[in-house]
């Protein structure tokens, strides 16, 4: 049985629920988490935006990860084993 979360004012991809669930149930994990983009005409802002949550989702989280052998939830939606 799987549980997801999505943050009512966020609207994620239709198919992130899917891939969230093929990706756990490959690699046998407990819980991942959706990484953030916005949606919207490219322009300066957005870039640094979009920039900015690349960096956190893979660059920082998994490098915690690796060093504290734990994760963070920091994303609007995520799918957990239960």
């Amino acid at each position: 049985l799987f549980r997801s979360r999505v943050v009512d004012d966020h609207h994620p991809d239709p198919k992130s629920l899917s891939i969230m669930t093929s990706y756990m149930r490959a690699h046998k994990c407990a819980c991942v988490q959706g990484s953030t983009y916005l949606r919207s005409i490219p322009n300066l802002m957005a870039l640094l935006i979009n920039a900015e949550f690349f960096i956190t989702h893979f660059i920082v989280f998994p490098a915690q990860q690796a060093v504290t052998q734990t994760g963070f939830f920091g994303g609007s939606n995520a799918l957990w084993d239960s």
